[in-house]
């Protein structure tokens, strides 16, 4: 079993939703869980097993962790990955919990129920049992297989070893036992039950005699009733074969009256309907003459349309070209009027630069001056001193000063030189502004000539009339085209109008050829037949005394039947008796080695040999791990058997006997002291851990300790972590989560895990303080 991610809400410390960061641990195989005292670790790992078997192994059921509404969700990897789920109402009185275990796919493996819940978790995982005394140290020892009586740790080997397949085998054998028992009881009953019917067998003969007898004269008296009865219902059936023709006659002449009746109605109500067909035929053919009659009045409204179309076109084009051209003169004055505004505005742009231009040339004269005027009242200084400059005053500030403006006169003569010719400059020659005059003037002398419209108005006239013309036109033709089927329909009535009135001449005919009198006096003379037969109607048989015979002979066929199968089954037992002693010898003969079988395959048999195996193995795991890590010191053997006290075979006892080679002791795990016992115990645990990998089709494939350490000294302490490292790698295991309070245990892990406030995350040495390991220290 690998934990591949645990989440939960609302249990215990953890009031909103918090997780095992287990993703985040990459390769770390040892990751310390580090926090203060009650901060939830304990809690924490408690949740793995939690989600499984819905008990926590030291705080019990995790629905008593909860008031409130709160969920635990675990995902665990064996053959494949499951999710175990548990959903809390914690606020109810009994704290009712939906349980659902999902595939690695999501699909529910059950229906969120405990019981079903339970019943998988039994089918893929293995026990709880098996969990606490292995892979799961639960803090205070629970489930610790040294704390396991034991038949229970009897039992947990034996579901390490998957000895379940031989039990099932020897209760199937057990079972077999039971059947053949129960069959061989069976076959004795069996034979006594044969053994009374072969003795009735001549009794049963005579018995058989006397009811054919009986049943003989039972059958000649019925016979004789029959052929009597026999004779009364030819008559009578004779009678209602004459009744049934008469009344057969009798209908079929009233069918006939009835039909005769039928037609003459049929004929008459066709006459009615071709009258009114003929009237409405004549309504409507007189209204479509009237509609006929306009045919020269819409002609002659369509013969003024003609030519209308042509002068449409004309007058269509010539109003299209004109609104083009007009577009077009629009399009050409924008195009002109935006070439003007650019001019215009490149000649006052080109303006205001030329100023700007002048008013810096103006301003780079006058500085030229200024610094000409102060240079020149700093050279004429030096005519003034009498050294003119040149001694021991050279140094002189003032001096210094003098003849450096000397020397700057000249240059700051061709500067202002410069400056004056190019603000002269400036408005000479062919300038920026008078290139935009030129453009704009250009632009002007390109304005487009004024657009002349031509009056559309009448043109408009003109074509609204022809439109109107072509509109009467075209709802004269269509006026036209529907008198056209106006005459079609005309024609279509004329000649419903024809054959209207010849179909009614024909009915008219047939009505005065019709004749009911022959019809109805054939109906009265059928009806007086029937009555004049029913008066000869013969009695019927009794049927009552005939019936009674019948019932007679069957009973006393009944009874031969049942004393002949009687005298058959007795005929039988003779030989069947014999065959059922013979199966009865054969169950008892083979009922011996179901029984061995039984024996052998049960839990003294080979299943014992199994687990007394299995001892050594595990002895051998315990002290290659006590030696790797603690030395030679200690050294154990599980003993799953004892001699008894009298010497008369053997006890189960599940004892760990202990070698301490430095007390020179060999006994009982229980004369160590708390801290060896822990080093023992844990080493033993971490080997049924390592075995229970190697054999078990559900391997544990991570370790959990919490707080196995707390009793061992600084040292022992360190080497325990070793010891967790050295079984790490004998058992092929994943990754181990360990509880401790010792800060130097923390730094022995690849990785930790800080519980505070109610979350979990992952958190390096320096991120732990040395405050809050002199508080984890102080407080353990």
């Amino acid at each position: 079993m690998k934990l591949r991610g645990l989440k939960l809400y609302g249990i215990g410390r953890f009031s909103t939703e918090a997780s095992l960061p287990v993703e985040g641990l990459g390769d770390a195989e040892l990751v310390g869980v580090v926090g203060e005292n009650g901060e939830g670790k304990t809690t924490l790992l408690e949740c793995f097993p939690g989600a499984i078997y819905r008990m926590m192994p030291s705080r019990g059921a995790v629905a008593g962790l909860t008031s409130d509404k709160a969920w635990l969700e675990v995902q665990v990897e064996t053959d494949q990955a499951y999710t175990a789920r548990l959903q809390i109402n914690g606020a109810a009185k009994a704290k009712p919990t939906e349980a659902y275990l999902f595939d690695a796919a999501g699909k529910p493996l059950n229906d969120g129920k405990a019981k079903t819940f339970d019943a998988e978790v039994a089918r893929r995982f293995p026990s709880q049992s098996v969990l606490l005394s292995s892979a799961f140290a639960a803090q205070g020892g629970a489930g610790r297989f040294l704390e396991l009586p034991a038949s229970a740790r009897k039992e947990l080997f034996a579901e390490m070893l998957g000895l379940g397949r031989l039990q099932l085998l020897s209760d199937a054998a057990g079972v077999h036992v039971r059947d053949v028992e129960m069959a061989i009881a069976k076959l004795d009953a069996r034979a006594q039950t044969l053994a009374t019917q072969a003795e009735r067998r001549e009794a049963l003969a005579a018995d058989v005699r006397t009811a054919e007898s009986s049943h003989a004269a039972a059958t000649a008296v019925r016979e004789q009733a029959e052929r009597d009865a026999a004779v009364a219902r030819a008559q009578l059936e004779a009678w209602h074969v004459e009744a049934v023709k008469l009344e057969h006659y009798r209908v079929q002449a009233a069918a006939a009256l009835t039909e005769a009746r039928r037609q003459r109605d049929v004929v008459t109500d066709a006459i009615e309907r071709l009258k009114r067909e003929a009237s409405r035929v004549s309504a409507s053919r007189a209204g479509l003459s009237a509609r006929l009659g306009r045919r020269d009045e819409l002609e002659a409204q369509l013969t003024s349309a003609r030519g209308a179309a042509e002068r449409i076109s004309e007058l269509e084009a010539k109003n299209a070209e004109t609104r083009a051209a007009a577009e077009q003169h629009r399009e050409e004055l924008s195009r002109w009027e935006r070439l003007h505004a650019e001019c215009e505005q490149q000649l006052r742009e080109a303006t205001t630069a030329q100023r700007h231009a002048e008013e810096q040339a103006a301003a780079g004269v006058r500085a030229a001056e200024r610094e000409m005027e102060t240079l020149e009242q700093a050279a004429g200084g030096l005519g003034n001193v009498p050294c003119h400059g040149d001694g021991d005053f050279a140094a002189c500030p003032l001096i210094a000063g003098a003849r450096r403006a000397v020397d700057a006169l000249d240059a700051a003569r061709d500067r202002l030189t410069a400056a004056r010719d190019h603000l002269g400059g400036i408005g000479s020659g062919l300038t920026a502004v008078d290139e935009a005059r030129d453009r704009l003037a250009d632009v002007e002398a390109q304005r487009p000539q004024a657009f002349v419209p031509v009056d559309l108005s009448a043109i408009d006239i003109e074509l609204r009339d022809l439109r109107g013309r072509q509109a009467v036109a075209a709802e004269a033709r269509a006026r036209l085209e529907a008198l056209d089927e106006t005459g079609r329909q005309a024609k279509v009535l004329d000649e419903d109008g024809a054959r209207i009135r010849t179909e009614l001449e024909q009915r008219r005919t047939e009505l005065e050829s019709m004749d009911l009198g022959s019809a109805e006096v054939d109906a009265r003379s059928a009806t007086d037949a029937v009555g004049k037969h029913a008066i000869t109607r013969p009695a019927a048989h009794d049927e009552t005394a005939l019936d009674g015979l019948r019932r007679a002979e069957t009973r006393s066929a009944a009874e031969l039947a049942k004393t002949q199968a009687d005298l058959d089954a007795a005929t039988r037992a003779v030989g069947q008796l014999n065959e059922v002693r013979e199966e009865r010898d054969a169950a008892i003969a083979g009922l011996d080695d179901w029984r061995h079988l039984q024996q052998a395959l049960g839990r003294n048999g080979v299943q014992a040999l199994e687990i007394d195996a299995a001892g050594p193995e595990v002895s051998d795991l315990t002290n290659e791990l006590l030696h790797s890590c603690y030395g030679s010191r200690f050294s154990v053997a599980l003993e799953t058997a004892a001699l008894k006290a009298d010497g008369k075979g053997t006890k189960e006892v599940f004892d760990l006997r202990v070698l301490d080679t430095e007390r020179g002791t060999d006994g009982s795990v229980d004369q160590l002291s708390g801290g060896e016992k822990v080093l023992v115990g844990e080493a033993l645990s971490l080997a049924i851990a390592i075995y229970n990998t190697r054999r078990s089709s559900i391997p544990m494939l991570d370790l959990f300790r919490d707080e196995c350490a707390g009793a061992l000294s600084a040292s022992n302490s360190v080497r325990y972590i070793e010891m967790l490292r050295r079984a790490i790698r004998l058992g092929g295991f994943h990754r181990c989560y360990f509880v401790a309070h010792q800060p130097q245990l923390w730094d022995l892990a690849d990785a930790r895990i800080l519980v505070a406030d109610g979350q979990a995350r992952l958190a390096d040495a320096a991120e732990i303080t040395v405050a809050a390991r002199e508080a984890v220290e102080e407080a353990a």
